[in-house]
């Protein structure tokens, strides 16, 4: 896993990126820039900044390209393409996370963007994934003459996952058919609004079917 690979150079994307907030792994969300602390004898790169494609819950390990060793030019190339694919569900979306403050009272919402893989856009009936799908279509061809396509052993994963801000260059993805103001559908404990009024409707409907049912019967 992250086997050691010394010959590629790591780009310093700091003018672009920016920390936002820590987040457990289970909280992680498909499709988002984060970065974290990897400590293996196997790796060179220490602080991965990866995009996360998925996590395989019983082989303890998580997917992702890793950023670093794409420029900042190739980063919007990628995600751009990604975005005007033929792909449902590889939009590129707008977000929010909820941030402390300093005194850990004030809680605000600060915008990020990530690859809407788990959301409604990505609904097409397909039996794949929607990774699986947007990975087949096109990151696939994209990573094999760059080698950017990593697994990460969890046990190796020290702390948190930082949420990070990408700045991207939005004349290079208007070039490339994408559009960076899409919103990810706001979401609630029932998954996104459209999936919490389903379940709500449902639960209404049943609620009305037991009062006629009692009218009836008493």
């Amino acid at each position: 896993m992250a086997t050691k690979r010394s010959k590629g150079r790591r780009f310093n994307h700091a003018r672009v990126t920016k920390r936002i907030q820590k987040i457990p792994i289970s909280q992680l969300r498909l499709g988002t820039i984060c970065m974290f602390d990897y400590k293996s004898k196997n790796t060179s790169d220490r602080k991965p900044l990866i995009l996360f494609l998925g996590r395989d819950i019983a082989a303890h390990i998580i997917h992702g390209i890793n950023l670093n060793y794409l420029s900042d030019y190739q980063v919007n190339q990628l995600f751009g393409r990604m975005n005007a694919s033929a792909v449902p569900g590889g939009e590129l979306v707008k977000d929010r996370v909820e941030v402390k403050g300093a005194d850990d009272k004030v809680i605000r919402e600060v915008d990020y963007y990530r690859i809407s893989l788990d959301d409604v856009f990505g609904r097409t009936g397909d039996s794949k994934s929607v990774t699986s799908r947007l990975y087949d279509r096109y990151v696939k061809q994209y990573v094999k003459t760059r080698d950017v396509y990593r697994t990460y052993k969890e046990s190796n994963i020290h702390g948190n996952f930082d949420i990070m801000f990408w700045n991207f260059d939005e004349r290079a993805l208007r070039r490339l058919g994408a559009n960076t103001e899409k919103t990810a559908p706001k979401r609630t404990k029932y998954g996104t609004l459209e999936d919490a009024n389903k379940k709500l409707s449902t639960a209404a409907k049943r609620k009305m079917d037991k009062e006629w049912k009692y009218l009836i019967l008493y």
